[in-house]
């Protein structure tokens, strides 16, 4: 939290602060939602799970960050992007503390156990879901809303810099023309 704060602080003037509207930070709140308000929710560790184990992930892949510790945008993105997997998997997995707020992960392989296909792919759906109301608030906030100021104050965003910077995503980003570049 402190270093998300800091983060901010530092990339407002820099005008990179919508970079918050990632899903980065959406999945990280998520994690804090269950933390704090709902531990025994298996709903919610659900959706934190898939989330935080799949998209989550791809972060040092796609773009090629590296993890330097005396510099404190590379500490804050590792922790960004993996310590919710890690958590997640331990959770899942290794836990045996009868004394903490979570629940054991004999209750998980019980739940999974006991789910069926059905369940399985109402457990894909859920995390989809997350993942997809993400977009949508993305799109929406980005590309309507917020799309005007954005421009003209300059201000950078995931979208903008992966078509400037990160040249490599514009095949993919403008594989059906200018148009439909956000959709992509």
């Amino acid at each position: 939290f402190i270093l998300l704060v800091y983060r901010f602080i530092d990339w407002k003037p820099k005008k990179w602060h919508y970079y918050y509207f990632d899903f980065c930070y959406w999945c990280n709140f998520l994690s804090w939602f269950y933390v704090l308000l709902r531990p025994h929710d298996k709903t919610v560790f659900t959706i934190l799970f898939f989330n935080a184990t799949g998209p989550m992930l791809n972060y040092f892949i796609l773009l090629k960050a590296k993890l330097i510790f005396q510099n404190n945008q590379s500490l804050t993105g590792f922790i960004m992007h993996y310590l919710p997997g890690i958590f997640v998997m331990r959770l899942r997995w290794y836990n045996t503390d009868t004394s903490g707020p979570f629940p054991l992960s004999e209750a998980f392989d019980e739940m999974v156990a006991g789910a069926g296909w059905r369940g399985q792919a109402k457990f894909f759906l859920m995390g989809f879901a997350f993942y997809a109301a993400w977009y949508v608030m993305y799109y929406v906030m980005v590309f309507f809303l917020l799309n005007k100021r954005i421009k003209k104050k300059s201000n950078e965003t995931m979208y903008f810099y992966l078509i400037s910077v990160v040249k490599s995503f514009n095949g993919f980003i403008f594989c059906l023309g200018e148009k439909w570049a956000p959709e992509m």
